[in-house]
């Protein structure tokens, strides 16, 4: 299957007005935290939550409460149009807007509790030592993201999407099948209900330990072959059997390390610049949270250069496993032109937006291989 000239120009203009959205928020959110610090809002905010409570612990809640709303309330309509208004323009979305506020509600549910308990760690860990509060902090959100990591899928997960086992008995076969030629070991391959939010098609591998598995939406059961799903399935597998989730818990665990660091020393350097109070004071949070946006800018490239460098090593392994090359590309393709992702983005585009390689990319990988490993399909 080759993607149509109309179907891939409504891919490229879906992709840039997404480029264009992610630009406007962080675009927005930097705006309104640097007025925030410069118009001596934060020393006003944190002022008010002295006047209120003497209690360091309360001043740390009250003001991080009201600057977590403001945020998100900043950022409503283009998260809104985001999400909901382009994804209904181009046909993508299967969601009310009654469905995009039980979602959001429900999101912003459970973010909000979690960040304020990092940001009171924070700041408690600030106040005992100064100097090396970034390297506390980073260890105990490490162990927070194995905890997550591991039982994302079987907690956080259901409570957006329902799990079910696989109910084709010829495909579930196949599947297993693969499962014991590939030498994995995994609690099972479960179907997801994303049809209720969106009419994109998506797989992937969560969970660490017993709570692996493997979990196939249930549009991409009805959109696509089950030589197709086999393929993909062995693209996940090879995730499993390369450590990918494990890598990249390394990776991520690094730069985590030294994001904090760096905040740590350009923040402080920000907030004697500024002439605000010390680091430890809840009125440098929005000199953190600037901080922590630009080296996040700064450090997209980098990490998604290193997910697309696993991505493709998944594909060798599928590809190398099931030898099914033209159902692989007939996959890239029915992929990009079902969830309109550019086929053939920019350099620019491709290095701050994707952590999958792009169709093309994937595809000609695969004729590459398909001569190395004979060309064999199945």
């Amino acid at each position: 299957m080759q993607i149509d000239g109309g179907t891939l120009k409504r891919s490229k203009d879906y992709s840039r007005t997404k480029y264009l959205d992610a630009f406007l928020r962080v675009a927005i959110s930097i705006s309104a935290i640097a007025a925030f610090i410069l118009t001596g809002t934060s020393m006003a905010l944190r002022d008010f939550a002295y006047r209120i409570t003497g209690n360091t612990y309360l001043v740390v809640a009250l003001y991080f409460s009201v600057c977590y709303i403001a945020h998100f309330l900043i950022l409503l309509c283009v998260n809104f149009y985001d999400s909901f208004v382009v994804e209904h323009k181009y046909g993508l979305s299967n969601q009310t807007i009654f469905g995009w506020e039980k979602r959001e509600l429900k999101k912003q549910a459970i973010i909000f509790p979690l960040m304020l308990i990092f940001c009171e760690l924070m700041y408690a860990l600030m106040r005992l030592d100064t100097n090396y509060w970034w390297l506390t902090m980073a260890l105990i959100w490490i162990v927070f993201a194995v905890i997550l990591g591991k039982f994302a899928p079987v907690v956080i997960m259901p409570l957006f999407y329902k799990q079910r086992g696989l109910d084709d008995a010829v495909l579930k076969d196949r599947l297993t099948k693969l499962v014991r030629r590939c030498g994995a070991h995994i609690k099972d391959i479960f179907i997801i209900d994303l049809s209720r939010d969106t009419k994109k098609a998506n797989a992937g591998l969560a969970g660490m330990g017993k709570t692996r598995r493997i979990l196939l939406s249930d549009t991409l059961l009805a959109d696509f072959n089950h030589d197709e799903i086999e393929v993909v399935t062995a693209h996940e597998l090879g995730h499993h059997r390369l450590m990918h989730i494990y890598k990249n818990l390394l990776l991520a665990s690094a730069e985590t390390i030294l994001t904090l660091y760096l905040v740590s020393v350009i923040a402080d350097g920000l907030i004697k610049y500024l002439q605000l109070d010390k680091i430890y004071d809840i009125s440098s949070l929005p000199v953190i949270a600037l901080t922590l946006t630009v080296l996040g800018i700064f450090t997209a490239p980098a990490s998604n250069a290193l997910l697309r460098h696993m991505e493709l090593s998944a594909d060798i392994y599928a590809l190398k496993h099931t030898g099914l090359f033209d159902s692989f590309e007939s996959l890239m393709n029915k992929l990009s032109g079902i969830n309109l992702r550019d086929p053939s983005p920019g350099r620019i585009a491709e290095a701050f937006f994707y952590d999958h390689p792009p169709v093309s990319r994937r595809i000609a990988h695969s004729k590459t291989l398909r001569h190395i490993y004979g060309g064999e399909t199945k």
